[in-house]
């Protein structure tokens, strides 16, 4: 039986088109302090002085942040109710009273230190694998 050239052509295109897409997403892992509660949500990340690339604070039920008292510049990422990423903003500017938000809907937001989004690769569609920890260091 003999294959057609054309045909092992396109069936081979395909495969690269789709196996390009699939892996345009990035996952990405991180060890994420959740803020349990008001008080948590409130301050956040104001007053720290370093973050570990490795680590970030999750925020639950919430859409958008600003940079009051917070002194370091952080990437912030917008995710769905599966942990999806929708959207980010990169090098956020430190004690900032701007808004932070995207045009899209989002249900939490990881805040981690600038630079980890291009550092892992974060897209939109990208999803998050938390490990909870109890503290950042």
């Amino acid at each position: 039986m003999k294959i057609n050239n054309k045909i092992l052509f396109t069936f081979l295109l395909i495969i690269l088109i789709v196996y390009l897409f699939s892996t345009n997403k990035s996952n990405f892992t991180v060890k994420i302090k959740v803020a349990k509660n008001n008080n948590e949500k409130l301050r956040g990340l104001m007053f720290r002085k370093s973050l570990d690339i490795r680590e970030g604070m999750l925020f639950k039920n919430i859409n958008s942040v600003w940079m009051k008292n917070t002194l370091i510049p952080l990437d912030v990422i917008f995710l769905d109710n599966d942990y999806k990423v929708v959207g980010f903003v990169e090098d956020t500017v430190p004690l900032s009273l701007d808004i932070i938000k995207i045009d899209k809907k989002s249900n939490h937001i990881l805040e981690v230190a600038s630079g980890f989004i291009r550092k892992n690769n974060v897209r939109i569609g990208g999803k998050m694998i938390g490990v909870e920890i109890d503290k950042l260091t």
